[in-house]
């Protein structure tokens, strides 16, 4: 009995070795060809941001490839799904009151996903108003 579950067991790995193919797949990695979108599905706060902040989304790649990272004001997200397709970060407010500002003195945050060839696509962008530190408000 011993023997022939064996011989089943090995006759069952045997197949299925033969079945996988050892030749690379050809990816398309021409730089015209990125086709990397996203939504933001977290809530943009209105009032000024004075502390850390969780941010949600998704991302797909058009060419059908692997989304490798996805970063939030180069902060890394957590993938919460296959391939990215949702997404999770939490952005410490050190990071947030350090981004750049536009013209009205808001942060801008960048959502940018990278793709099996490291190719680099904004998938969103939004800004915040961010709230002075306690120390800047009471030297005033």
């Amino acid at each position: 009995m011993t023997r022939t579950i064996s011989s089943a067991i090995a006759a069952a790995i045997a197949i299925a070795a033969s079945g996988c193919s050892a030749e690379p797949v050809e990816v398309d990695c021409d730089a015209t060809k990125v086709n990397i979108t996203g939504t933001l599905i977290s809530q943009v706060p209105t009032a000024p941001v004075d502390k850390d902040l969780d941010v949600q989304g998704t991302a797909t790649d058009g060419n059908n490839l692997a989304i490798h990272r996805v970063l939030v004001a180069g902060v890394p997200a957590t993938n919460m799904g296959f391939n990215f397709e949702r997404w999770s970060v939490h952005l410490p407010f050190q990071v947030i009151s350090s981004l750049a500002r536009n013209e009205a003195g808001r942060a801008v945050v960048v959502v940018k996903a990278i793709d099996t060839c490291n190719r680099e696509a904004t998938i969103s962008m939004f800004t915040l108003s961010v709230a002075q530190p306690m120390a800047a408000r009471e030297s005033r």
